[in-house]
């Protein structure tokens, strides 16, 4: 929920990893007082990818302006990490990620 749109993160994330240097991208929410929650792109880079804040940022307006889809909003934040940690089933712990984002965005209060 940003504002008063619900989005899902798979809408923002699919954009950003076709771009070519982006090995994953998950997006998660950040909260916020005024907007509910601000979006964060969190993305792993392919091993010498120069992949920036911009190029993410413009892969999502650009599918937004394309009018591929509606109601799209571009992530408020861009975390380049290093690894998207998984368990033995393949799935990752989203509350980690989140409490990570919040951790870097925010600072540790």
């Amino acid at each position: 929920m940003h504002s008063n749109l619900h989005i899902y993160p798979s809408t923002i994330e699919k954009p950003i990893q076709k771009l070519k240097g982006v090995k994953t991208a998950v997006v998660v929410p950040i909260p916020d007082d005024h907007n509910y929650h601000n979006i964060c792109a969190c993305v792993v880079r392919e091993p010498g990818s120069k992949v920036t804040e911009a190029d993410v940022i413009q892969a999502v307006t650009d599918m937004y302006t394309a009018g591929d889809v509606k109601n799209i909003v571009a992530p408020q934040h861009v975390l380049f990490i290093e690894d998207i940690k998984v368990n033995e089933r393949g799935k990752m712990n989203t509350n980690s990620l989140i409490d990570y984002a919040v951790k870097m965005i925010k600072g540790s209060k």
